[in-house]
């Protein structure tokens, strides 16, 4: 187990990178199915930029920082979230 809890667990399934998608993203203000869909369809972006680098030969630290690189800002992916959600009126 990692020492560092902001950081998934390596291994099969995206269960750990939907946990830290979960632990990262403030609230989005979309209805809550939906709100899955986006954690869960960001989970396996991460997930599977982790495997990609993984199956170059990179190590897991590095797959896993190069992998977490991919939402620099939660803040503002959030924003562009509810931005693009936003029901048009």
């Amino acid at each position: 187990m990692r020492s560092d809890p902001a950081r998934p667990e390596a291994g099969p399934g995206n269960a750990a990178w939907r946990h830290y998608v979960r632990s990262h993203l403030p609230p989005l203000d979309v209805p809550a199915e939906r709100e899955v869909e986006i954690v869960e369809e960001l989970a396996v972006q991460l997930e599977a930029t982790y495997e990609r680098a993984r199956a170059r030969g990179v190590g897991d630290d590095e797959a896993t920082k190069l992998a977490i690189a991919e939402v620099p800002d939660w803040t503002a992916f959030a924003q562009t979230v509810r931005t693009i959600e936003r029901p048009y009126v």
